[in-house]
This record gives structure tokens, sequence and C-alpha cells, in this order.
């Protein structure tokens, strides 16, 4: 027989279960680590309702997650941000097309970054119009990465494209 007695195969069990319980300690705190962080999100949204001929455009930050997220910062390329603009952006409204395109650069721009941003706020900037005043290309993209950090330091970072069209509709048409 493998085991002499009753009381090693008792202290068999006991070891086994210690080692299970462990085991199910680390795996339950590194989910619990896993689900309960600050979740970033960006997105391009219209400002109001969209008008007959104009939509104007905000850059909206989201946390989706569930504790605060502190020094959020976005970032792309310039070659990826100039992709979004119209070949021949109208300027009847009294800027130049350069100060169009560095109003959009400043939401990428490291020094811009948010402090602190509490679960499930959302904060918005201005983005860029399409229709009459041809700033953006309608249905163009833009690839992004998102930085921030949750109040215990760990940091995350994140990759997304974001469109230009109202999001009512996933192909940014609706019926109204």
């Amino acid at each position: 027989m493998i085991f002499s007695s009753l009381d090693e195969i008792r202290t068999l069990f006991s070891f086994l279960a210690i080692i299970i319980s462990l085991v199910s300690f680390c795996s339950t705190l590194l989910l619990w680590k896993k689900s309960n962080r600050p979740i970033i999100v960006a997105y391009i949204d219209v400002n109001g309702e969209p008008g007959n001929v104009n939509i104007f455009y905000d850059l909206v930050v989201s946390n989706i997650g569930n504790r605060p997220a502190v020094r959020i910062r976005l970032d792309s390329s310039p070659e990826e941000i100039k992709n979004i603009f119209e070949d021949g952006i109208n300027t009847g409204d009294g800027f130049t097309r350069e100060q169009k395109i560095e109003q959009i650069e400043n939401c990428f721009d490291p020094k811009n970054e948010i402090v602190l941003l509490e679960h499930r706020e959302k904060l918005s900037t201005a983005f860029g119009a399409t229709g009459r005043i041809q700033w953006l290309k309608f249905g163009s993209t833009i690839d992004i990465s998102i930085t921030y950090f949750d109040l215990d330091g760990r940091s995350f970072k994140s990759k997304l494209p974001l469109k230009v069209y109202p999001r009512k509709g996933f192909s940014g048409i609706i019926w109204k």
C-alpha cells in the first residue's frame, strides 16, 4: 500500500487543499486587478444635432472603466492628422489651413494631457467640421494611441482609430 496510515492521507489532502486555495487566491487577485481599472476610449461625435449643411464635431475622451484615470495623453503622428483634412480646406471663415491643422494637432500635443478623468466621466473639445465649411474628410480615420495611469501608478496604453462621422448610426446615416 502506498500510504501507511490514515493520517498521511489526511495530510496529503490538507496540503492539496492549501495549494488549490493559494492558486485560487492568486488568480482571483490577478483577475481583480485586470477588471478594476480605468479604461479610456476616445471618439469623434457630433456637436449638437447635425445641420442641413454643416456638421461640427467634438473629440470625446471617456473613462468607461470603474476606477479614475490620471495623466491621459492622446498621441498621433502629424502625417496621420493631415490625412483627415480635405485637400482644399475652405478658408472662408477667417482661419488659414495651417490654423485649422494646428487646432486639431493641439488635441494630440503631449502638453495637453488630461490630469484626471473620473469613472464614467467624459470630456470633449472642438474637432472641426464637414459640410459647406470643408475642414475634414467625411468618413476618414486617424490612428491614435491613448496612454494613461491609474491611481496606483500602473500604466496603460491602447490604440484605436477615430472616424470622422456622426455616431448615431454606424455608417453615419440615420433616419430622422
